[in-house]
């Protein structure tokens, strides 16, 4: 490490040794002086250690509303009443799991349920709606041009 008492810049720079030359590997890298108590110290490289698993469980935190969603949707109602449903549902359950690993486990509860019980679908009822044929002008006034045709004569010959 190399430090420069004008600039107060400290770099820290790889090295090898062979047949007692030494030759310089790398670029420089700029490091910082920390100063901490030996309780921070240990904290510090607890921290750097962990670093990957906490970040995995902040994950799963931000996760957790996309989850309660999948677990909430309509084609899952019918299995929602079931054991298995209800202990996926919790949050211990699936908090190491990912969306698409709830929702596989959810089809294959849903499939595993068919296969035993009926299913009920639901299509949404689209009932035609008639529509009425509007006619143009005052079919009480004489001379009109609903009383002579539909369209008012403009297409006789």
């Amino acid at each position: 490490m190399k430090s420069s008492m004008w600039t107060s810049s400290a770099y820290k720079q790889s090295y090898k040794v062979k047949k007692d030359v030494y030759s310089l590997v790398g670029d420089r890298v700029p490091v910082k002086a920390v100063w901490c108590t030996e309780d921070e110290e240990k904290a510090l490289e607890n921290m750097r250690a962990n670093y990957s698993s906490i970040v995995e469980e902040l994950t799963s935190f931000r996760e957790e509303p996309k989850k309660q969603e999948v677990l909430n949707e309509e084609c899952y109602s019918q299995i929602s009443e079931t054991d298995a449903y209800k202990e996926l549902a919790k949050q211990e359950s699936h908090f190491s799991m990912s969306i698409d690993e709830i929702r596989a486990e959810l089809d294959r509860q849903l499939l595993e349920y068919a296969k035993g019980n009926e299913i009920k679908f639901s299509a949404e009822n689209t009932e035609k709606k008639t529509v009425g044929v509007k006619r143009f002008g005052n079919p009480s006034k004489k001379g009109s041009a609903t009383t002579k045709n539909r369209y008012g004569g403009i297409f006789k010959k």
